[in-house]
Order: structure tokens, then C-alpha cells, then sequence
């Protein structure tokens, strides 16, 4: 079992060469009061040349525009926008499809844009991986909140995300670690604390990550330079 400073010892570690434990920048890397590069797909030409105008007088920028929700998919694994701004009613892709494939890779926040509120469509609405609902005719009143409120849950998710992927790799980070050290203590009678520091010292002399060490020692292939037998 890994004691506190043992733990400590090891983040400290990752942190300083590099590894998974740095601190996160958060997920778009940018405040919603800045100028955000938005992506509008709208079935009808007049809805999107009256969005794209709305969104040029709040300072953002229509970096492309599109009419299906395959053309939605594709322009946002292309271009990476800030935002997409999406109506829910596509022809080819709907909206609702559109926005799970492209939360499938968490790419950028996604606007629902429909028109209706029945409590039938928010539903399907609220199943989808969207960050907020605008309903037509669009006003700039609501435009903007909706736009900070969507850009700030996307960057949160992206947070949660990498957190979830930090404690995922502590864990199995410490599992093998604490086999190596069993290992260690077993095999060739190390004290854990001795087991503990040989793997960092390894780590250190080789450059190498602690998990590294850890799996070489468990397949037999680090061997304490005092034994001359196999692991």
C-alpha cells in the first residue's frame, strides 16, 4: 500500500516530467466575452444570412456555414469552431443526430436551435449532448446569455472529462505500483519503503515514468543491480 508522502512523491513526479497531472487549461481556452469562431447550419438561406448578421453585431465571427447535418458533422471535425450554432429541423442529418456524433468527440458546444417548446421536443432535445435550446425567431437578448451559458457547461464537461482521466490513471498508476512493490518485498526482501524508492530511483536513472518501471519490473525486465536472478 502506498503511504501519503509515497502518493504525494509520485504526482509531484508526473507533474514535473510532463506526464497527465499537469494543471488543465480548461476547454476551449478562452472567456465567452471574446470573440468566439461560430459555425452556423440552418436548412433555410435567410435564417442563416439573419443569424450570421446577429452574431457579427455581438463581435463573433461565422467562420462557415452549413444546411444538413452531414455538412454540420463535417465543417466542425474540419474547421474546430468555438460554438455551434445548429437548427434542430436538418434535412439529410436532424439536428439531433448531428449534435451525438458530434459529441461523440466533444469538439465544441452545440446550440439547439427549433421551433417549438413542447415538452415532446425540449425531451428529445435534452437526450441530445447540447449545451442550451433557442427556439425562432432568435433575438439577441437571448442570443448572447445562451451562447456564454453553452460555451461554459462545454468547457465544465471538458473539465470533468480530464479529471475522470487523471483519477483513472492514479488508479491503475497505483495498482501496478503496489504489485511492483509486493514484487519487490517478496521476491528479494525489500522493506516497502526501500521497495518505494529503488522504483523512483529507477525512474530517475532511466527517465522514465514510475508505471514504466513498475510493468518492467513485474515482467522481469529491471532487476535490483544487487541480484543476479531472474524476477
Amino acid at each position: 500500500m502506498l503511504l501519503p508522502a509515497q502518493v504525494t512523491s509520485f504526482l509531484v513526479f508526473c507533474k514535473q516530467t510532463g506526464g497527465a497531472f499537469a494543471p488543465y487549461e480548461g476547454g476551449i481556452g478562452m472567456s465567452p466575452t471574446v470573440p468566439l469562431k461560430v459555425l452556423v447550419v440552418d436548412s433555410d438561406a435567410d435564417a442563416r444570412a439573419s443569424l450570421t448578421a446577429q452574431l457579427e453585431s455581438l463581435g463573433h465571427q461565422v467562420i462557415a456555414q452549413g444546411e444538413d447535418g452531414q455538412q454540420a458533422v463535417y465543417l466542425t471535425q474540419q474547421l474546430q469552431p468555438d460554438l455551434v450554432l445548429m437548427e434542430m429541423d436538418l434535412p439529410r442529418l436532424d439536428g439531433l443526430e448531428a449534435s451525438r456524433r458530434i459529441g461523440r468527440t466533444s469538439l465544441a458546444p452545440i446550440i439547439l436551435i427549433g421551433t417549438q417548446t413542447d415538452p415532446k421536443q425540449l425531451r428529445r432535445a435534452g437526450e441530445a449532448p447540447v449545451h442550451a435550446y433557442l427556439v425562432k425567431p432568435l433575438s439577441e437578448h437571448l442570443l448572447a446569455p445562451a451562447m456564454e451559458i453553452a460555451v461554459e457547461r462545454f468547457r465544465e464537461s471538458q473539465r470533468l472529462r480530464h479529471q475522470l482521466r487523471c483519477v483513472t490513471e492514479i488508479l491503475d498508476t497505483c495498482i501496478v505500483l503496489k504489485r511492483a512493490t509486493a514484487h519487490l518485498t517478496g521476491r528479494f526482501g525489500f522493506a516497502p519503503s526501500d521497495a518505494w524508492q529503488w522504483i523512483e530511483q529507477e525512474a530517475r536513472a532511466r527517465r522514465a515514468s514510475l508505471p514504466e518501471v513498475a510493468s518492467a519490473i513485474l515482467q522481469g525486465a529491471s532487476v535490483p543491480y544487487q541480484y543476479n536472478v531472474p524476477i
